[in-house]
């Protein structure tokens, strides 16, 4: 169990030693070039939700639940998405949800207003304790939460943890709004501002890993335990940190990040989300030396030069098994794809790379007739995405023949 030191509080900037040549600046990115190990799924689009009961917008908020689904949430109402769509879960909320995470032993627990509350089994929130501050955030470890103070307009905001018997202790405080939290195996790992830091709470030894630019606030923070990488996101960007390397894996996307047997990227405004398969493998190779000074000018990891394996899950009703591939403890997907999925990856400006890659593995069913194909390109789809489009509705057609 957790030593009584390591509740103690630690003032940010007061007792920490920074490693200002780690991550400072983006000085020391990688260039990865050659990636033929990366694969994207798309899990969710606005057009998969056209015909749900969707009302409002997600909130900053994600997870995994015990039996393997995604769990996503509007102010007012759960929804579990997977195996070929997204239900309801629960009943609708009198009052906002501002920030969920499920504990280690598989509880639901939901911030709401200045209260923690639990989900129960018939789909109520029950209050558990009362929060020290409105709108926490609130994140899990392997033994116990986390929550952080991440609503702006205090001088000092601080980062709890709360230990089994619902007891909250003050780990740190910092002169920025936390915005998300992620255990490693020897410290925890947060976003403050544009700023990413680890903490050691037994040594209290504090580490700037990334420093951004004062408007590039840092979204989300999650981890990836087993292969130690770090992954953090702007509004428009994510990054992975291993060892002393940092990448840029997407310059065009950023959101809620999750890492879950790949990374799981979540814009909340565009109702995209896509996981990446394949990073563990393409950060452990040995990257060239980078030249770039400035994210700009660094490579980006999300144009693999060959065909990746991609899978998308369409908007059909969630006990579609017949159309649905699990894999053991993995997400379930569906695998059609149409020409308004390819609007819906074009709009939200997926490099035309990556939507090939896409096409090339999953089941597909587009028009191409000549009205559909000036429709494509006036929506601004480019010719090679079409010219992939028609080949791969022939070589399903070649495939269905034998």
């Amino acid at each position: 169990m957790m030593k009584r030191n390591f509740m103690k509080t630690i003032l940010l900037f007061a007792t920490f030693s920074i490693f200002s040549s780690l991550f400072h600046c983006v000085q020391g990115q990688k260039q990865l070039q050659g990636i033929d190990s990366l694969s994207f799924e798309v899990i969710l689009t606005e057009e998969m939700l056209s015909n749900s009961d969707l009302k409002g917008r997600f909130i900053n908020s994600m997870d995994i639940t015990p039996e393997r689904l995604i769990l996503l949430s509007t102010p007012d109402q759960y929804y579990l998405l997977g195996w070929g769509g997204m239900i309801p879960l629960g009943k609708r909320m009198t009052r906002e949800i501002q920030s969920f995470a499920y504990t280690p032993d598989g509880l639901l627990m939901t911030v709401r207003g200045n209260e923690l509350c639990s989900f129960d089994s018939l789909g109520n929130l029950s209050a558990m304790l009362r929060l020290p501050r409105q709108g926490m955030g609130i994140s899990a470890g392997q033994d116990v939460m986390y929550l952080f103070d991440r609503n702006p307009g205090q001088k000092l905001y601080p980062i709890y943890v709360l230990a089994r018997g619902a007891e909250y202790l003050k780990l740190l405080e910092t002169p920025d709004p936390v915005t998300s939290v992620a255990e490693t195996d020897d410290g925890v790992l947060f976003a403050a501002g544009a700023n990413l830091y680890s903490v050691n709470p037994l040594t209290k030894e504090l580490k700037l890993l990334y420093k951004g630019e004062e408007n590039k606030k840092i979204l989300s923070v999650t981890n990836d335990r087993i292969n130690e990488i770090a992954y953090f996101s702007t509004a428009d960007k994510v990054y992975a940190a291993k060892g002393s390397d940092l990448v840029i894996i997407s310059e065009k996307a950023g959101g809620i990040l999750k890492y879950f047997n790949g990374l799981i990227v979540f814009d909340p405004v565009t109702k995209l989300m896509i996981r990446i398969l394949g990073l563990e493998e393409a950060l452990a190779r040995k990257p060239q030396a980078a030249t770039a000074t400035t994210a700009q000018q660094a490579q980006v990891l999300t144009s693999p030069q060959a065909p990746a394996t991609p899978e998308t899950t369409s908007p059909q009703a969630p006990a579609a098994p017949a159309t649905a591939e699990k894999s053991s403890g993995d997400i379930g997907t569906v695998k059609v794809l149409t020409n308004a999925s390819v609007v819906n990856l074009v709009s939200n400006e997926l490099s035309d790379n990556i939507i090939i890659n896409i096409i090339r593995r999953a089941e597909v069913d587009f028009n191409l007739t000549t009205d559909a194909v000036i429709d494509l390109s006036g929506k601004g789809v480019s010719p090679e995405v079409i010219m992939e489009m028609r080949q791969a509705m022939k070589r399903q057609a070649s495939e269905q023949k034998k």
